[in-house]
């Protein structure tokens, strides 16, 4: 049985069906981001990278969504 999560809860609060698709087929393409979208979240990437470079022992603290 999937466990709901808070990111789960706020997607079914957005649209029941992408909380659907979620869960029971996680690889829809209704879920694939945009291109413009997914450039967004690698600048962000990029930008969390480069701010623990200059944190001495900075590491990136990766949790499961």
């Amino acid at each position: 049985m999937p466990h709901l999560s808070k990111t789960r809860v706020l997607h079914g609060l957005q649209c029941p069906k992408q909380l659907w698709w979620r869960v029971h087929e996680p690889g829809a393409p209704e879920l694939e981001h945009p291109p413009g979208l997914q450039w967004a979240f690698e600048e962000g990437r990029k930008v969390g990278a480069l701010a623990r470079s200059y944190v001495p022992g900075g590491v990136l603290i990766d949790l499961p969504h």
